[in-house]
């Protein structure tokens, strides 16, 4: 499974916090691409990055702000659960 990590093995996850560096507003008002321009799938098609699903990148354009509200909170549940996996481990 490929891992967004430094080098000494550790996931990064200061990437996760961030918005997309170019600050663009995808199309609908208000709502960024949660995109940090580190794209990275895991086994289980999840960017390690923004932590969205490749379909939830793929549809993110044609997606109403309704659509990509419920994107975006499914990606910060999956933040959150990789967070406390790390946590546990340490």
């Amino acid at each position: 499974m490929p891992e967004a990590a430094n080098a000494g093995g550790v996931l990064d996850y200061s990437v996760m916090n961030r918005t997309s560096k170019t600050g663009a507003v995808s199309g609908v008002q208000g709502l960024e691409s949660p995109c940090v321009r580190n794209c990275c799938l895991n086994g289980e098609n999840i960017c390690l990055g923004c932590f969205r699903s490749l379909d939830e990148i793929l549809c993110w354009h044609d997606s109403d702000v309704g659509q990509k509200r419920d994107i975006l909170k499914r990606a910060a549940e999956r933040r959150a659960r990789q967070q406390a996996a790390v946590q546990k481990r340490v």
